[in-house]
């Protein structure tokens, strides 16, 4: 129906995958894709910081230019806080999985010891110490821009990912040389379980704590939200237009004659705030398709690299994170639409796919010598 639209809502598609298609070829080591996911996490840590100072000093200020919509809210460098609360997620993850690495070899006994009498800290004890204090930093500063941002669906997808995130983590976490041939005690047998506890537990108190801008928007806006009064005239749209879809980008035009009074009538519906109810609408069965040839393909990409990949491991239980909190939220908003978090969303997968996907250190090694 909107061919003319339609051109424009390819061209968003082939960003994103070009950014992909392109980060596999630059990217194609391990060393070179844990790079590009410290750059990612870095980099957006400092975004982070950045659009706390400014919500806090500019708050009429939208990057470099005069903000109009979401004043009470902070919406980093996107006009909408939903949009900014999934990069923000996205971003957590990430950060949370550096930190993780970071801290998971740090031998917290010795270094305790060390202090205690005196005899100081080795340059690397140093360097672990740093960088540990350096993620979390950045961490503590993702968490609190998030919850700023006031988004109900971004902080409870963002919540569910972390968990799930955090469980993986702790319970993939290696054993030292010496606890596996030491005697194993009753601590030894239940502490992946009290560690798993312990991070889950962490997890919930820290959302709870901080949460209080959503929970209240939560509260005043109830079940009254417009997206869900408008929710069967779309499956009503959808059902008209299935299998052959509407047009990429023609929900506007579409939704438009399905639209009832009782929803309001001061807005303008351009998009159905559910990516999968709006897929079906425009694409029909074709975006069934791509969607579970999109989620398949890279749950096996991930599932093998938790299998698999063993020290790298942890890429394969943050692409699986990040797969919830985008698959969550796309059910009540349209953030996946957004170019610019589209693009942020491919370039965290590039890292995570190329290190999953990779041989292990032993296979490379009985490749080069059979080459």
């Amino acid at each position: 129906m909107t061919p003319t639209d339609d051109m424009g809502g390819f061209l968003k598609v082939a960003l994103a995958t070009g950014i992909f298609m392109t980060g596999l070829i630059l990217f194609d080591t391990d060393e070179r894709a844990l790079s590009a996911l410290k750059v990612f996490g870095i980099g957006g840590g400092i975004i982070a910081i950045w659009s706390i100072l400014q919500f806090l000093i500019l708050p009429g200020t939208l990057g470099f230019g005069q903000k109009k919509f979401y004043l009470d809210s902070l919406t980093s460098f996107f006009i909408n806080r939903n949009t900014a609360g999934t990069f923000l997620g996205l971003l957590l993850l990430a950060l949370f999985t550096l930190a993780w690495r970071t801290l998971e070899p740090l031998e917290v006994r010795h270094i305790w010891a060390r202090m205690t009498y005196g005899t100081g800290l080795t340059n690397n004890q140093k360097k672990q110490i740093l960088n540990t204090s350096f993620y979390t930093l950045l961490l503590f500063a993702t968490f609190v821009a998030l919850m700023l941002t006031r988004s109900r669906g971004a902080t409870a997808a963002t919540f569910v990912a972390l968990m799930v995130l955090a469980i993986t983590l702790v319970l993939g976490t290696k054993k030292s040389s010496g606890q596996t041939f030491a005697k194993r005690t009753l601590w030894s047998r239940i502490r992946p379980f009290a560690v798993t506890a312990g991070a889950a537990l962490t997890v919930m108190i820290m959302f709870s704590a901080f949460a209080g801008r959503a929970s209240l928007r939560i509260e005043a806006a109830g079940g009254e939200d417009g997206r869900f009064c408008v929710m069967p005239f779309i499956k009503s749209a959808v059902a008209d237009h299935f299998p052959w879809g509407s047009g990429l980008s023609s929900f506007q035009s579409v939704y438009a004659g399905y639209h009832e009074a009782a929803c309001g009538i001061s807005r303008v519906w351009t998009r159905a705030h559910n990516v999968y109810l709006e897929g079906l609408l425009t694409l029909g069965m074709v975006f069934i398709i791509l969607a579970a040839t999109f989620v398949l393909v890279f749950l096996t990409i991930f599932i093998r690299g938790m299998i698999k990949r063993k020290n790298f491991g942890f890429a394969g239980k943050l692409g699986l994170a990040a797969l919830i909190l985008v698959a969550i939220h796309s059910a009540i908003d349209f953030s996946l639409q957004i170019p610019g978090l589209t693009v942020s969303f491919a370039a965290l997968l590039v890292p995570l796919a190329t290190i999953s996907t990779r041989p292990s250190a032993g296979r490379r090694k009985r490749q080069s010598r059979a080459s």
